[in-house]
């Protein structure tokens, strides 16, 4: 994974990416300076994700680093939320697990998108 500095509109933080062979990124996210979001593109299966925030975390500074992740849903994971085949619990548990502290999810629909566009939002919870 690398970490990319960035300076957008007055604003700094850190670009986490991870690149494929290709040159491609399989994994980006963001957090900056001033926030505790982690802003991450959700291009690969939810437990390679999760393994890849984990070590975001860690790069960040440990697990208060961050304490909200957002990101839009990929297409296969979309298709997924469309067919009702997403068991929260799981999805909480894994994300639980990899960073080592409780996470709730949520999801939310983007009203009138065509496709079905999904927001996804895991909270850290105390506990």
């Amino acid at each position: 994974m690398q970490i990319e500095p960035v300076e957008l509109f007055g604003r700094t933080g850190r670009d986490f990416v991870v690149y494929g062979d290709d040159g491609l990124e399989r994994f980006a996210a963001r957090l900056w300076d001033d926030e505790t979001t982690l802003h991450v593109t959700w291009t690969d299966n939810l437990p390679r994700t999760a393994i890849r925030v984990r070590e975001v975390q860690r790069l960040a500074g440990g697990t208060g680093a961050f304490d909200t992740i957002k990101g839009q849903a990929s297409d296969h994971f979309r298709d997924l939320l469309v067919t009702g085949s997403i068991e929260y619990s799981k999805m909480e548990d894994l994300m639980s697990l990899a960073l080592r502290s409780n996470w709730r999810l949520s999801i939310e629909a983007r009203p009138g998108s065509i496709p079905a566009t999904f927001d996804i939002t895991f909270t850290r919870t105390e506990g």
